[in-house]
């Protein structure tokens, strides 16, 4: 039996060392089994009002969700501005199974940073097995935006480009962090 992990700004944030590998394994699956609902709510919404509309609608919820996760993060923590900061909150942010860690940044200077994934994405990877290539493609456009709007809502002065997304056939997803 999975026990509820406690939830840190509308996340998933267990210590790691309470949940054996299996557990952490468990809520992460667990945590996508409504993907072919999401594909399919996505294609029910897109037969409604179109594509590219169906698309603002998406990515206008989980940007104006994650935008303000990002913003009540910064206050917590006293709205730093510096990029070592935000890279740090932003860490802690990731759930467990995504294994975030210094390693992921493969560049890094005092006002750039990039970060690079693993080699694999649940959520890409459950995704990929709801939906066709052009869904695919749908959702790394409209859907894959959170990880930029949390970081846009911790610092608004952070430029945030994704270079890779998993779900467009890339071999990771990669983000560019930016401070001017």
């Amino acid at each position: 039996m999975i026990r509820i992990p406690e939830l840190k700004y509308g996340r998933v944030k267990p210590p790691l060392e309470d949940f054996s590998r299996e557990e952490i394994v468990e809520m992460a699956f667990d945590s996508l089994i409504g993907t072919p609902s999401l594909v399919m709510f996505a294609e029910l919404l897109i037969d409604a009002v179109g594509k590219e509309e169906a698309g603002k609608l998406v990515e206008k919820a989980r940007y104006d969700r994650e935008y303000a996760i990002g913003k009540a993060t910064a206050e917590k923590l006293g709205n730093p501005q510096d990029l070592n900061s935000l890279l740090e909150a932003f860490t802690l942010k990731v759930p467990p199974w995504v294994g975030l860690g210094p390693s992921n940044f493969i560049y890094r200077t005092e006002k750039k940073a990039v970060r690079k994934t693993s080699s694999f994405c649940f959520e890409a990877q459950a995704i990929k097995k709801a939906a066709d290539r052009e869904m695919q493609e749908w959702f790394a456009r409209y859907f894959c935006i959170h990880d930029g709007a949390w970081a846009i809502g911790f610092n608004p002065k952070l430029k945030f480009k994704q270079t890779k997304n998993f779900l467009r056939g890339d071999d990771c997803c990669e983000f560019v962090f930016e401070l001017d």
